[in-house]
């Protein structure tokens, strides 16, 4: 019976000091701790190629998936620590119930819902609110710079910002601060001078053009082209605004308040 109790003594005195439990590896990082592959090495923490097929528990009770370190309840990213690139971890989130009101799901529930084309709303314990974005838009407005002489052939516009929210505009250059759809808007005179007919003058941005082209009798008048589009930017794409002058001659930008462009993120 002494030995017995010995063997049971023993047995509950390694579990209560080995605290962790490790599944498919003898190396655990936390309380528990599963290796999906069973790649991780046996001493050291694995890589992050390592950990991204791992489920951990620690013992403060939050959890990791792809990730032995988890920083919130419920952790998936693979590089948590990043103020900028959180790393992959991208989770699934279902519909509900219709009838399943909001003090039900309880206040900080989330779900999709399919009405408007698909969103996440979130519960407040009262009513379910869609999720909208406060990301800051890019917005850029400015002038080409009047009074510029430029030659024939291919030039590029100076340009004079006047509102840009979120710094993306410099050198005569926009830079998209992120994927998506941007709408660009740009208009060109030129000061009083003698055409010829048919002279073009063309305004261009991200290989998409507009020209004007002289009337007949148009001896001396003002002239340019419009140009306005929506294009979707990859991000770190530039963009500059550029022309072409035709028939080899000279041209002379009109003031500010007829020489204008535009950058909107949509």
């Amino acid at each position: 019976m002494k030995k017995n109790a010995l063997i049971i003594t023993t047995l509950l005195s390694g579990i209560f000091a080995f605290s962790q439990v490790g599944i498919n590896t003898a190396n655990p990082q936390q309380v528990f701790h599963i290796d999906g592959a069973k790649d991780n090495p046996a001493t050291g923490a694995p890589s992050a190629t390592q950990a991204a097929n791992d489920f951990v528990v620690t013992s403060t009770g939050k959890v990791g998936i792809g990730i032995t370190n988890p920083n919130a309840k419920l952790d998936v990213r693979t590089n948590s620590t990043s103020i900028s690139d959180p790393g992959e971890g991208m989770i699934g989130v279902g519909t509900s119930a219709l009838a399943l009101a909001p003090n039900i799901a309880g206040a900080g529930a989330v779900r999709y819902s399919n009405s408007g084309g698909g969103n996440l709303q979130y519960s407040n314990g009262i009513t379910w609110n869609t999720l909208t974005s406060t990301v800051q838009k890019s917005l850029v407005t400015g002038f080409f710079t009047p009074g510029v002489t430029y030659a024939g052939g291919v030039f590029s516009l100076s340009c004079t910002e006047e509102i840009d929210v979120n710094n993306n505009f410099t050198s005569n250059t926009f830079t998209a601060p992120r994927t998506g759809i941007y709408l660009i808007s740009a208009n060109l005179l030129t000061t009083s001078r003698a055409w010829v007919f048919g002279e073009e003058l063309t305004l261009t941005f991200f290989g998409i053009s507009s020209g004007y082209f002289s009337p007949a009798g148009s001896a001396s008048s003002y002239g340019g082209p419009v140009l306005s589009a929506a294009i979707r930017l990859t991000a770190g794409q530039v963009v500059n605004f550029t022309g072409w002058k035709g028939n080899n001659t000279s041209f002379t930008t009109h003031d500010s308040g007829f020489n204008r462009f535009s950058l909107v993120e949509l």
